[in-house]
């Protein structure tokens, strides 16, 4: 029995260990605040902190999540960029050609 169970918690290790370098950031971006960028021809036009996790909408090319200032729900659908907003807020207060201002 403990050799089963050994075997077991081997194949889990190493099912864990597989995982891609996004697979285990996507994993760790659960619950985190992410920026959600909005682009119309070239040029941003919105963009929103989250609250958590941003989503897809289902049988659609869209995303949808809480925005952090007023917790409303907001659909979003074309050209966006989403980002973890440490990864954001690294790039805009370091890099002056951050080319997500």
């Amino acid at each position: 029995m403990k050799k089963v169970i050994g075997v077991v918690v081997l194949a889990a290790l190493m099912g864990i260990g597989g995982c891609t370098d996004a697979t285990q950031a996507k994993i760790g971006a659960i619950g985190e605040p992410h920026r959600v960028i909005l682009y119309s021809g070239g040029k941003q036009v919105a963009s929103w902190e989250t609250t958590g996790l941003v989503r897809n909408e289902t049988d659609s090319d869209g995303f949808y999540f809480n925005e952090k200032e007023t917790n409303a729900l907001v659909r979003v659908t074309g050209d966006v960029v989403i980002l973890m907003e440490a990864d954001y807020q690294k790039c805009v207060q370091e890099d002056p050609l951050c080319q997500y201002q």
